[in-house]
């Protein structure tokens, strides 16, 4: 699901891409008057399994690249969007999606990414630790059984689509980094 908000006279348009924390796309209309504000027209959405989307399971950034460039090819069909820059903004997963995305597709100009997760495994291993209160022994020996959940849960992306490995290859794209120390 999502909302297209079109400026007067756009200069670009931004694709945002809520994170799982805040998956409601609604919380982001006050990014969307912003970009209006600067002449860039906004595309609102919610990734799969994500608020009133269709999926029944959330890939923490990584299987949501699909998402994200079929967003990117709905834009390429207007002509008023026609050579226009596309802009990714994501918010925590949404940022990991929006860095994993532009590393696959060229026609994105830049990126806003706000509190992204720097390397997917890393990621995982903490919500095990955190989230899931896996007990400290099974988390000694789960760097394996990480590597096959990942791939059997969430196919080879999952492994390919971490955002240190996606930043090695944007050396061309700008991208502006929100983030806290913790």
């Amino acid at each position: 699901t999502g909302e297209e908000f079109r400026a007067e006279h756009t200069k670009g348009v931004v694709i945002m891409t809520p994170g799982l924390y805040n998956p409601v796309a609604s919380a982001l209309y006050g990014h969307v008057k912003l970009f209006l504000e600067n002449d860039l027209s906004v595309i609102v959405y919610s990734p799969r399994a994500h608020s009133g989307s269709e999926g029944k399971l959330v890939g923490h950034g990584t299987t949501e690249v699909a998402d994200v460039n079929a967003m990117i090819e709905y834009v390429r069909s207007f002509t008023a969007y026609l050579n226009l820059p596309i802009i990714l903004a994501g918010w925590n997963t949404g940022a990991a999606t929006s860095i994993n995305a532009a590393a696959q597709n060229e026609s994105v100009s830049a990126v806003i990414a706000i509190g992204s997760y720097y390397n997917t495994h890393e990621y995982f291993s903490e919500m095990m630790k955190d989230e899931a209160k896996v007990p400290e022994y099974f988390q000694s020996i789960g760097e394996d059984f990480l590597k096959s959940y990942l791939r059997i849960t969430y196919g080879k992306s999952a492994i390919e689509n971490s955002p240190d490995k996606s930043l090695e290859s944007l050396s061309e794209c700008p991208i502006f980094f929100i983030h806290s120390t913790g």
